[in-house]
């Protein structure tokens, strides 16, 4: 088996799993951005560890995924699913913190996100699975809705489907000097046809906004919206 067959099986175990880019590969399985990028392109062969990992948080058989071989008894070549009763074909990870003052290395911040720990609370039915993940709050920014300590459930934009409306609660990040990015949560506000992103936060540190012009244009560096949040947790115990 050539290293393209072994590309086109990523693709359709990814297809079945309605995940789309390297980043939907990142969100489900914890593969560096980079690497996950190069190998849904086809610019990275795929090493029998990382088809482990593919399969083990897909739902699929590695030894398939790396050989093409049937497991078993099974006499197609057609790919068997190794499914388990109660065990989601999808994993959601805590992809890092909103923390408001907290600049980070951009490439740190990569890092840091595609080895999160798994969150313990299951999907959420409304929004397609591999566009979902978690924050860590951290300091008071956002803590009329969520305070120190809690997590903060999220949907991708773009992997969700979904459009920002007023007073939705979003994930914005902050781009400075394209080396440095600050996560935070923000309150959206319009005003105009532009953005008011506002903390939500009666904290005397937090309270002024970010304004985003039509198109995204911001004076102080560049800012995404990046996710909207749907809900606020605690969990009972540690996230695995």
């Amino acid at each position: 088996m050539t290293s393209e067959d072994r590309h086109a099986r990523l693709i359709l175990l990814m297809r079945e799993n309605r995940l789309k880019s390297g980043a939907d590969l990142t969100r489900a399985t914890g593969i560096p951005d980079s690497t996950a990028r190069a190998y849904v392109n086809g610019t990275r062969p795929l090493t029998r560890d990382a088809c482990e990992i593919i399969a083990k948080e897909l739902g699929g058989s590695a030894r398939w995924l790396f050989s093409g071989e049937p497991e078993g008894d099974e006499l197609s070549q057609a790919r068997p699913r190794e499914r388990q009763v109660g065990r989601p074909t999808h994993s959601i990870r805590i992809l890092g913190k909103v923390a408001a003052g907290n600049w980070l290395n951009t490439a740190v911040a990569a890092q840091n996100a595609s080895k999160g720990p798994l969150s313990p609370l299951p999907a959420d039915p409304r929004y397609p699975v591999a566009a979902q993940f978690d924050l860590m709050v951290e300091g008071s920014s956002i803590n009329r809705f969520a305070q120190d300590g809690q997590y903060l459930r999220c949907v991708d934009l773009m992997g969700g489907g979904v459009e920002v409306e007023e007073g939705d609660l979003v994930i914005v990040v902050q781009y400075k000097d394209a080396e440095l990015c600050e996560t935070t949560a923000k309150r959206v506000r319009k005003k105009n046809g532009d953005y008011e992103l506002w903390p939500d936060s009666d904290d005397p540190l937090w309270q002024k906004p970010i304004t985003v012009k039509r198109g995204g244009e911001h004076t102080d560096g560049e800012v995404k919206i990046t996710a909207l949040i749907l809900y606020a947790y605690t969990p009972a115990r540690r996230p695995a």
